[in-house]
């Protein structure tokens, strides 16, 4: 029961009990709670609030009901998968239910007979939100600009070789669904090595496997060194490889930094810290920044053997580093309510870090900055910079905007609406 709550929590976003007061209404009497138990406590914590579309009226003021966005999510995402008549939550995992039909053979002849099926629609929609399924990573072909890989934290791992004309699922036949990070080696023409770390990073809905590593452009994978059981909770948030050195790669986990120098077979912790993000040095792999989900961002000068905190503020944080200048390095920084804590720029290789922008909302739902300043920020932030203008940065929250003068000010670049929202 305790494991099973904590999961709950997890998919929330939430760092202790407190912040969910909704959780004192689940029955104390009970060793293990159905998804009906969780669902009542919620609903009976609310009701009297009246809330609709996530916020609620307090004092004559609309205000954020913090936690419901993120329970309607669980709750959709788990309302298919229980036990209809008593709430129960399925005692087998979508793996184990793929590994017992793969043993029968069940696998291979549904993909063998994929060419049989016909949709039958409906193929449109009238109503929702415009535009795609969640993207985790993209990685990108060392000398084909027409050919890249994207991973989706519960769909798999895509290929392209015509610029996103056609899309190829390189994961049908293997046993997860969930993708946090793609490692292309500079050496891909020949090799054909592909590494994958598994899991969703932002939502969790899918937990790690550890890395795979395929040798033949993903037709078939393998596991490496780094490899997990779904029960042990693992995540595997960010990889980098070394582009002077195919065989060595690191890991940011849940279980710490880890390093394999020989292509992903042994592998070693480097640190205890669970780093979101990680990004290297352009042109020096042995000089390597980390961020967490609690304001920090480190530095390591000697390969990351070890780590100096040189920022701590905020909530989780994002990086961005560019060739166009190695001395720079961008972070975005969520705050404490999951909207814009600051941007903040080093221009001395992570050293140090200064704030150029906090004073709007970019986070929220309004594409012109207006509102509240709350947002996605746990789940979804990313930051990159141009490879040829070191001021020229795109962030993303719910909403893109975009910076042509190092993060001093802002643009809207798309809504999450498909127009803009106001």
């Amino acid at each position: 029961m305790k494991q099973l709550l904590l999961l709950v929590i997890l998919a929330f976003g939430i760092q202790n009990l407190s912040a969910q007061p909704w959780l004192k209404h689940l029955p104390q009497s009970k060793a293990s709670y159905s998804f009906y138990d969780y669902q009542t406590a919620f609903n009976t914590y609310w009701a009297p609030k009246n809330v609709k579309n996530g916020k609620y009226i307090k004092d004559g003021v609309s205000t954020k009901a913090i936690g419901w966005k993120q329970f309607k999510r669980w709750e959709y995402f788990n309302e298919d998968q229980i036990n209809p008549d008593n709430g129960n939550f399925p005692t087998q995992t979508a793996i184990e239910i793929y590994n017992t039909a793969k043993q029968n053979g069940q696998i291979q002849s549904l993909i063998g007979n994929t060419n049989t099926w016909t949709s039958l629609g409906t193929n449109s929609s009238s109503g929702g939100y415009s535009g795609i399924g969640r993207v985790s990573c993209i990685a990108f072909h060392p000398t084909d600009n027409n050919t890249y890989w994207v991973g989706a934290p519960a769909g798999g791992l895509w290929k392209t070789t015509d610029n996103g004309g056609a899309w190829t699922c390189l994961t049908d036949s293997n046993n997860l669904l969930g993708i946090s990070s793609i490692i292309i080696p500079t050496d891909y023409a020949t090799s054909n090595t592909i590494y994958i770390g598994t899991g969703d990073r932002d939502g969790w809905d899918n937990r790690s496997i550890g890395v795979l590593k395929s040798t033949d452009g993903g037709a078939t994978w393998n596991t490496t060194g780094l490899n997990y059981n779904l029960n042990q909770n693992r995540m595997i948030n960010k990889m980098l490889i070394d582009p002077n050195n195919n065989s060595i790669i690191l890991a940011a986990t849940n279980n710490g930094l880890q390093k394999t120098t020989d292509g992903g077979a042994t592998w070693t912790q480097l640190s205890s810290t669970t780093f979101i993000d990680l990004e290297f040095k352009p042109g020096t792999f042995s000089t390597l920044y980390g961020s967490t989900t609690n304001g920090k961002i480190y530095l390591s000068t000697n390969s990351g053997a070890t780590w100096a905190v040189k920022h701590n503020s905020g909530s989780r944080v994002e990086l961005a580093v560019s060739p166009a200048n190695s001395n720079y390095v961008y972070a975005i920084i969520a705050n404490s309510s999951n909207g814009l804590h600051g941007i903040f720029k080093s221009t001395d290789s992570g050293n140090t870090f200064t704030n150029v922008y906090n004073s709007s909302s970019l986070m929220n739902w309004k594409s012109d900055g207006s509102g509240t300043n709350d947002g996605q920020g746990w789940y979804d932030l990313s930051l990159a910079v141009s490879p040829t203008d070191i001021n020229k940065v795109i962030m993303g929250g719910v909403i893109s905007h975009r910076s042509t003068n190092g993060g001093t000010s802002w643009s809207c670049s798309n809504c999450w609406t498909g127009s803009s929202y106001y």
